[in-house]
């Protein structure tokens, strides 16, 4: 169920990726819901399936990318393990906290991405600290909303299962 999940996570992140970029072409610098969706497959805790999602998400962004393929790989392998270990070793009480996860997730991508094109392309552009700062806040925001938005959904779901009276009576009618 959680494969099923994130498979429609990352294809909700690719058309909103793609939706963005369209009507904004400089979006992509700011706003990463590839991000967002490995930072929540992480927030469950399993580090395996951090790993994974992050690794997928990473490449699939790298495929839609024009710089250097498998630094966003190798980015999202690291956001999703340093945010599922922290996950099992911090307890997450509240929303400024979850807000908090994303902000510092795309921190760790961001340095991680640097350090990467520092490495290995010494002649790319890096992007600028005002969209890096940009695109930390953002990452937090949404990251808030989103969770949010599944909160409620998820709650709203259970009431309507719980309220829920059945259509049909079996048995033998008294």
């Amino acid at each position: 169920m959680q494969a099923l999940k994130f498979a429609v996570g990352l294809v909700l992140a690719l058309l909103s990726h793609f939706l963005l970029v369209a009507l904004v072409p400089d979006a992509a610098e700011v706003v990463d819901p590839l991000l967002l969706l490995i930072v929540l497959q992480a927030l469950n805790g399993r580090v395996l399936g951090a790993l994974l999602a992050g690794c997928v998400a990473g490449l699939a962004q790298d495929a839609f990318s024009n710089g250097l393929f498998g630094i966003y790989g190798i980015a999202g392998t690291v956001v999703g393990w340093v945010v599922a270990r922290c996950v099992l070793l911090l307890t997450l009480e509240s929303r400024r906290f979850v807000a908090l996860v994303f902000s510092l997730s795309a921190v760790v991508q961001q340095v991680v991405v640097l350090l990467l094109l520092v490495l290995l392309a010494a002649n790319r552009e890096l992007p600028s600290a005002g969209a890096l700062a940009l695109r930390i806040v953002l990452a937090g925001v949404l990251g808030f909303l989103l969770v949010s938005a599944i909160d409620r959904a998820e709650s709203w779901s259970q009431r309507r299962r719980l309220n829920r009276h059945p259509r049909v009576k079996w048995g033998i009618p008294k």
